[in-house]
């Protein structure tokens, strides 16, 4: 093995160390947060049983109410809006269902984006809920507003807001 003629110099010093950033300590996940979590799961589960509700529809017996409501629709008219009610039926529910797991998780992890997303499409479930436009049972329409309601609530009060900003 030859040696060249930069052998015997010394290595360059390495780089300086710059302190470490101190990070916050992450805060521990309130009840309320996971209260606000657990219920939005139940929303999610009640948007589930509705979709299935609307799966499991007969053209035939909504055409029929259709016709008993005395819309004045023709046959082919009535063909029509009966697809696009149970299209509606399983449509609505579907996308509140994805939009509600999908924040469900992220926000129990403290994301600020995933409780506003809840938020906003909780408040919309809410009103369409109030405005009787969701075609739930009164039962259902209930402790709809009911798990949506807590569920916004909580995410905002006590130590849930320091909890999201910490994140």
């Amino acid at each position: 093995m030859t040696t060249g003629p930069h052998d015997n110099e010394p290595l360059p010093s390495a780089p300086p160390v710059r302190p470490q950033q101190t990070a916050r300590p992450a805060a521990a996940r309130p009840k309320t947060v996971s209260i606000a979590f657990w219920l939005c799961i139940a929303v999610a589960a009640v948007l589930a049983l509705s979709v299935l509700g609307g799966l499991s529809l007969d053209r035939a017996t909504v055409e029929s109410a259709l016709r008993e409501a005395d819309t004045g629709l023709s046959g082919a008219e009535l063909e029509a809006a009966a697809g696009l009610f149970i299209t509606l039926a399983v449509a609505l529910p579907l996308v509140f269902l994805i939009a509600f797991l999908a924040g469900a998780f992220p926000m129990r992890a403290g994301r600020n984006w995933a409780r506003v997303l809840l938020t906003v499409f909780g408040g919309l479930l809410l009103v369409l809920t109030l405005l009787g436009t969701a075609g739930a049972s009164p039962i259902v329409a209930i402790a709809l507003i009911a798990l949506i309601g807590a569920a916004i609530v909580l995410m905002y009060v006590g130590d849930s807001g320091a909890y999201f900003r910490s994140r």
